[in-house]
């Protein structure tokens, strides 16, 4: 099937496919029962709510634009989710410790240009 006709749910179970997850931990990250997913995958549900494609992107590691069709999943969208992905870890920590990581990733870039 093109990327073209696919459709959200198709995506969804497509990529859910690549990255090995099953059915009941995506509908858990998702916050649904494993039964809507299998809905939404095999478009019985068509109109899904926009935070459960947020969710199921995230979970995924794509975007909601990759999930809708909208863009292809290539080095920006990688890029967008993978920085995403880091400042919802620096959320979960304190000033001090974001400190600490930005101090650790500043030695990173100092050592890597010296190569």
């Amino acid at each position: 099937m093109s990327d073209t006709a696919m459709t959200v749910g198709d995506r969804i179970r497509a990529t859910r496919k690549r990255e090995g997850i099953s059915q009941t931990e995506l509908a858990q990250k998702m916050g649904v029962i494993k039964q809507t997913l299998y809905k939404y995958e095999t478009g019985i549900v068509t109109n899904i709510p926009s935070e459960k494609i947020e969710a199921a992107a995230k979970a995924l590691g794509v975007t909601p634009g990759f999930l809708m069709g909208w863009e292809e999943q290539d080095a920006d969208s990688v890029s967008y989710v993978r920085h995403r992905a880091i400042n919802d870890l620096l959320d979960k920590l304190s000033p001090s410790e974001v400190q600490m990581v930005e101090a650790i990733i500043r030695q990173i870039v100092v050592y890597s240009t010296k190569k």
